[in-house]
């Protein structure tokens, strides 16, 4: 099964721009300069849906019946995204439909991955177990300090994503303190935008 994590260019609110600014910091303070080019401020796990596998892999693209019909390019996304956010309705882990999260598709950038379905079916179970837990704003602040106190049940962006990342064995460690600019980096996968 295809996968995609999905990036969000963090330029549309105060909170994208300062998540984008300190991260920046911490890749420069690091001499990570590869780094410095990822300006992310937030991730999710997109699923295909299987009932449109015909229709990009089940992603869904420009929907031309609609663009054509109406002007203006329209697009249709199909699946799952799945990450922890206090965005809209959401106060941590959840699965949203992918129309709702992508739905301003130029400020997203993808990397795709090939998956062992049996995997994704194993972990399937887990993720709809911690659906629900709230989000880490405490392990936000290992950012700023030396020390990282996280909450074990709570999780933010990267850190759950980066987590999936490992159970798909798609990277060989979790990396728990991981911002969304460095999981771009250390997936490795070829980044594209979304359109």
């Amino acid at each position: 099964m295809k996968i995609r994590f999905v990036y969000h260019k963090g330029k549309d609110s105060w909170v994208g721009r300062g998540i984008v600014i300190w991260t920046w910091i911490l890749a420069l303070v690091r001499f990570d300069f590869k780094n410095l080019k990822f300006n992310f401020s937030h991730v999710e796990v997109w699923f295909p849906d299987k009932n449109y596998p015909n229709y990009y892999d089940g992603f869904g693209g420009l929907d031309v019946w609609s663009t054509m019909v109406h002007g203006g390019r329209r697009y249709l996304w199909y699946g799952q995204c799945f990450s922890s956010t206090t965005r809209g309705d959401a106060e941590g882990v959840r699965f949203a439909p992918a129309t709702q999260v992508l739905h301003h598709p130029e400020r997203w950038m993808y990397q795709e991955y090939e998956v062992d379905d049996e995997i994704v079916k194993v972990a399937g179970p887990v993720m709809r177990f911690i659906t629900g837990y709230k989000y880490d704003f405490a392990g936000l602040f290992g950012f700023f300090l030396p020390w990282n106190p996280e909450k074990p049940d709570r999780y933010y962006c990267s850190e759950l994503c980066a987590w999936l990342a490992w159970q798909f064995r798609i990277v060989q460690q979790w990396h728990k303190r991981i911002s969304p600019r460095r999981l771009a980096k250390v997936l490795g996968g070829e980044l594209k935008p979304l359109i």
